[in-house]
């Protein structure tokens, strides 16, 4: 029997573990078909990618995937995306736009906290990253600088709030977004 799981996350986006150890455990597990779908990255796809290509003795296939930062009637959401070229250019062009617009929220953010008399810095929360900022790492580094216990606390106390107020929320639209992900 074929067992898949097409939806992880990497450190390379929310997850903890590195492409290697998903490999590792997804094979451990017996399971036949993994999707790397990091949040606005491709990164953790490329490297698991080039290390089940060079290895002769897996059966495991990777397939590849993403999530996209999208946008339907002002609501962000977000996509999964399956089954296209990792070379796009186009594809790869929104990617690289929707990693600013992370970066944007997260220099909000990082005002809208000063403003709170919370003492954070960019570098603060780019050392919690290894890929695409997102809350999360805002969430780490208000953790290891002591303002909150834990995430729930830190999205509790700060980031819903911060969110709710951010008006430059992901424009690009879910069904252009789709057209481009099929074209690619």
């Amino acid at each position: 029997m074929n067992i898949a799981d097409l939806h992880i996350h990497t450190f390379f986006s929310d997850g903890d573990l590195s492409p290697e150890e998903i490999i590792e455990e997804s094979i451990s597990r017996n399971i036949s078909y993994i999707s790397i779908t990091d949040h606005d990255n491709l990164t953790g796809y490329k490297k698991a990618n080039s290390i089940i290509n060079k290895s002769r003795n897996s059966n495991l296939k990777i397939v590849p995937g993403i999530e996209l930062s999208s946008s339907v009637n002002n609501s962000n959401i977000h996509l999964l995306a399956y089954f296209f070229d990792p070379n796009d250019k186009d594809l790869n062009s929104i990617i690289k736009t929707l990693q600013l617009r992370r970066n944007d929220f997260a220099k909000f953010a990082i005002k809208k906290l000063n403003e709170e008399g919370v003492n954070i810095s960019w570098g603060d929360i780019v050392k919690n990253s290894k890929g695409s900022i997102g809350r999360l790492h805002i969430a780490y580094a208000l953790i290891s600088l002591g303002y909150v216990k834990n995430t729930n606390d830190a999205f509790d106390t700060y980031l819903h709030k911060i969110k709710s107020i951010y008006k430059n929320p992901f424009e690009i639209n879910a069904k252009e977004l789709i057209k481009l992900i099929r074209k690619a």
